[in-house]
């Protein structure tokens, strides 16, 4: 199912932080499908793609447990 809008209120996206981007990436796709392609112009962030659409994304965080935040439309 493809999301081309989101109601305000709503679950929007979700971004994971981790201390292991690659093997996080490297999950998703086994699991689910979902492809990895960098953000321009930073070394932390990545995008997650499933069928050409963005799923979710990853933040490379140096310390702390990792954990998913997920992000509401306003």
């Amino acid at each position: 199912m493809h999301c081309e809008s989101h109601t305000p209120g709503s679950f929007c996206t979700t971004v994971l932080r981790t201390r292991d981007p690659q093997r996080a990436a490297a999950f998703y796709n086994a699991l689910a499908g979902w492809t990895a392609e960098p953000v321009a112009g930073t070394r932390q962030h990545c995008l997650m793609f499933f069928e050409g659409k963005v799923v979710a994304g990853f933040q490379d965080v140096f310390d702390g447990p990792d954990e998913w935040v997920p992000h509401v439309s306003v």
